[in-house]
């Protein structure tokens, strides 16, 4: 099986979080003991950081915390991973896939007909490209294999009535 997934997704997912909402703090902590004399414990700096703290946490909430861990390539169907949980998807139940290239991570967002565990919708993020605005080609191929699938399962089931 091919990975369709990025690698840096475990960073993004759990590195990342733990650097941001870590260092975020000790940066509050040494602004407020280490502020110039009557500004150390400012108001508006308070309400800037929790500001920044809570900006912060719904954006990766959005973006970021609602990927998948991994997604393979199984040929007809794809075998996707998040926590301990594995689910497979026939090409042919995928009904839109949204790719986002200016968005980082980048983000693959497929709509499948028939709910799975993670919902009716799921995201990943593609490998990295080191072309930015160039749309990865692994969604291309992606997306030209899941309109071959559904064509071939119109046409089965076509046949069989």
């Amino acid at each position: 099986m091919r990975r369709l997934s990025s690698r840096l997704t475990f960073y993004h997912k759990r590195v990342l979080p733990v650097f941001i909402f870590g260092l975020l703090p000790v940066i509050f902590i040494a602004t407020i003991l280490g502020g110039p004399p009557g500004q150390a414990g400012s108001p508006t700096l308070i309400v800037f950081f929790v500001v920044i703290m809570a900006l912060s946490y719904f954006m990766m909430r959005m973006f970021v915390f609602d990927l998948l861990d991994e997604v393979w390539d199984g040929g007809d169907e794809l075998v996707l991973h998040k926590g301990g949980a594995e689910c497979r998807i026939n090409l042919a139940d995928i009904e839109n896939v949204r790719s986002s290239i200016f968005l980082n991570p980048r983000r693959v967002t497929l709509s499948l007909s028939k709910t799975c565990i993670f919902g009716d919708n799921v995201a990943f993020s593609p490998p990295i490209s080191f072309l930015p605005l160039i749309p990865s080609p692994v969604v291309g191929e992606l997306i030209d294999r899941i309109d071959a699938a559904r064509r071939q399962a119109r046409r089965s089931g076509v046949q069989r009535h």
